[in-house]
């Protein structure tokens, strides 16, 4: 070969490539990170974990929840909750269109009023109303009463919007609903002994009017009086008697009776 190199190089490639760069890193890391990450993480995470936790939460939950289970005390607390059970404040709904329900209060515990078991009914009152509750049907074989609440009648700070009326033999309640909500209607006996089954019947009508309507309301008779009247009825009934009285009259009558 020439001593010297020519001014123009070779027509064709040499034989051997240049030489690569070393593939063994050096042994001190570079002054400087790169300006910009790595296209694809590392595949393995550190195995040091970073002293220090990062300034911002995650933004993605953790994959798997915690192993760790609690434990659950086996002793009841000490002082008694302030609100009532479930069973205490349990209902039925019921319905605002003249229903009729047959139902028993026998062996349902008493929560409230009364020392006799309770049924407790919900009432929904969508618009101001009047509602008129009974029990005086022939499927009421117990003496009831009947009140009706703002809330469950066992929970703290309930209030009785409205008591039965105390005209009637039976339970008989009429209550002028003016603002819409739920209220609770309990039926139970009027002593510990009575207990068994009532029938209930609800209607419920518009706003009530200012002046009276031009026919009487259905209600039902009064108590019975022990005592007959002092004086006679001024006509005859319309039917007579299937059997003849067991005693003759004291003195016979001023006129003769004509057939």
């Amino acid at each position: 070969p020439t001593t010297r190199p020519t001014h123009v190089p070779a027509p064709l490639p040499t034989q051997q490539p240049t030489p690569l760069p070393s593939m063994v890193p050096t042994a001190q890391p570079t002054a400087q990170p790169t300006p910009q990450p790595t296209a694809q993480p590392t595949p393995l995470p550190t195995p040091q974990p970073t002293p220090v936790p990062s300034g911002q939460p995650s933004l993605a939950p953790s994959p798997l929840p915690s192993l760790k289970l609690t434990r659950v005390t086996e002793r009841p607390t000490s002082t008694p909750t302030l609100g009532p059970t479930l069973e205490a404040c349990a209902f039925e709904y019921l319905a605002c269109a003249a229903a009729i329900r047959s139902s028993s209060n026998k062996g349902v515990g008493s929560h409230s009023g009364n020392p006799s078991g309770d049924v407790r009914f919900l009432l929904v009152a969508t618009a101001p109303m009047r509602v008129t509750a009974s029990t005086c049907l022939t499927s009421t074989e117990i003496a009831t009463s009947v009140t009706l609440w703002d809330t469950c009648p066992s929970a703290p700070g309930a209030s009785l919007v409205a008591n039965q009326s105390a005209d009637f033999f039976c339970s008989l309640l009429e209550y002028d609903i003016a603002r819409p909500g739920t209220y609770w209607l309990v039926v139970e006996g009027r002593d510990e002994a009575q207990e068994g089954n009532f029938g209930l019947s609800l209607s419920c009508t518009g706003k009530p009017s200012s002046t009276p309507t031009q026919q009487p309301t259905l209600l039902p008779s009064q108590q019975p009086t022990h005592a007959p009247r002092p004086f006679p009825s001024p006509g005859p009934s319309g039917q007579p008697s299937p059997a003849p009285t067991t005693r003759p009259i004291p003195e016979p009558s001023a006129q003769p009776t004509v057939e």
